[in-house]
């Protein structure tokens, strides 16, 4: 029997928070877990940018002595699997977060209202928005500290006068000299300040400084300036050619676009976690660049398999009331008997939800072999909002049919079973 009472439906088992290598690999391991038996979690990826992160970008890659995969092959592998499995995206940005309780409540800038029992966050250092539109205008500090200064000669040698704009947090007031040297006095400079501390002191001698955030780039086939909503509320155009995002300052300190103040964080405000990636919340998880460790590609992608695991080991001791067989991945003590079964029955509580498209789940019910229109009521019917209880009480199909029915679903990864 489950450890937790029957509750309310709620949307999905998961909710994966950023569609970078972190947030897509932690997404794929907890609706993908293994090749044989295992319970589907329900999950859902929210990203403004769509699927990818940084990882879209030329600079990211990952890397060794003598190879290097480009970001976007290796985010190419995960894009198919996601698409295979069915995994929706939202694509907009999660401003609030409510993490208190069984269920976790998440709110979009779109108006959406997500009800989900477990939340991995993988924003990674700041959120994107369409910069993959116009990586051309675009600069990010990268590479070696001594290589900046080229970066910004580079990025100021524009014909003519032209606004520039530099976008950071409080720790970019460490590139305000470099910016003016390499500048020359050429270029208007307006810095945007993005920070979650309350105050962010900058030199008074930078110039123009705003605080705020961008939520758009604009332009026909090149950039022509930026769409911010500024700290108290006000949404403006700022009219520019190029934008340097700041990386190295959020290296520092990330920036999150909803009240993470629940969260235990690092000194730098780098979200804390075990080696399990459990934050201080129950059910809740942070994975990648986000927890303040090394920021690379192959950590990232190792991150969200942990934080993947994790949250589906911690939604079946819920759901089942014991430990999930992750055979390979973790071994168990357990005593191996004839007629062992991988998977227990599911308690009659549970609730029945489809992960695959009509289309698809016709065709899963076509290759079970059993012709009844039980079947296709009961696919018709499986929305994570009946119990199994409910399901046999619409007389569509016996006991055992529906439990058989249920657990080659199962075995087919087209089925979650919702608390």
């Amino acid at each position: 029997m489950s450890t937790m009472s029957s509750i309310a439906p709620y949307d999905y088992d998961v909710a994966v928070i950023g569609a970078g290598p972190a947030g897509m690999t932690a997404a794929i391991r907890t609706r993908w877990v293994k090749s044989y038996k295992a319970v589907p979690c329900s999950t859902v990826i929210f990203d403004k940018a769509g699927l990818g992160g940084l990882a879209k970008w030329r600079s990211c890659m990952l890397t060794g002595p003598s190879f290097h995969l480009m970001g976007a092959d290796v985010v190419g592998r995960f894009r198919k699997d996601i698409e295979d499995l069915e995994i929706p995206l939202i694509p907009s940005r999660v401003i609030k977060l409510e993490m208190d309780g069984a269920i976790k409540i998440i709110h979009t800038d779109a108006g959406e209202t997500i009800r989900t029992l477990a939340v991995i966050i993988a924003t990674g250092l700041r959120s994107l928005c369409n910069e993959q539109d116009y990586l051309k205008q675009i600069a990010i500090t990268y590479m070696g500290y001594e290589f900046f200064e080229e970066l910004l000669n580079n990025f100021f040698s524009m014909e003519g006068r032209q606004t520039a704009l530099i976008v950071g947090n409080e720790f970019t007031r460490n590139l305000v000299d470099l910016i003016e040297a390499c500048n020359r006095g050429r270029h208007t400079v307006i810095y945007l300040i993005d920070s979650n501390a309350a105050e962010a002191p900058f030199p008074a001698a930078a110039g123009s400084v705003l605080q705020g955030k961008i939520i758009r780039y604009e332009g026909q086939g090149a950039l022509e300036g930026v769409r911010v909503l500024l700290k108290g509320g006000e949404e403006r155009f700022i009219p520019c050619k190029k934008v340097l995002l700041d990386y190295n300052s959020y290296e520092l300190s990330p920036l999150y676009d909803f009240d993470s103040a629940a969260l235990k964080k690092d000194a730098r405000g780098f979200i804390e976690v075990d080696r399990e990636m459990k934050t201080s919340l129950p059910g809740v998880y942070a994975a990648g660049d986000v927890t303040g460790l090394y920021a690379t590609v192959g950590r990232s992608i190792g991150d969200g398999i942990v934080a993947g695991f994790s949250a589906y080991k911690h939604l079946f001791k819920l759901k089942f009331n014991c430990e999930p067989c992750l055979f390979a991945y973790a071994a168990q003590d357990v005593k191996i008997t004839p007629g062992f079964k991988d998977l227990p029955r599911p308690e009659k509580n549970l609730r029945p939800k489809l992960l695959v498209s009509a289309e698809n789940a016709a065709r899963i019910a076509a290759e079970y072999g059993v012709k009844r229109k039980g079947i296709e009521a009961f696919l018709n019917s499986c929305a994570g909002i009946k119990t199994i209880t409910e399901h046999l009480a619409d007389k569509s199909l016996e006991e055992n049919e529906l439990f058989d029915f249920i657990e080659f679903l199962l075995t087919k990864k087209a089925v979650a079973l919702h608390l």
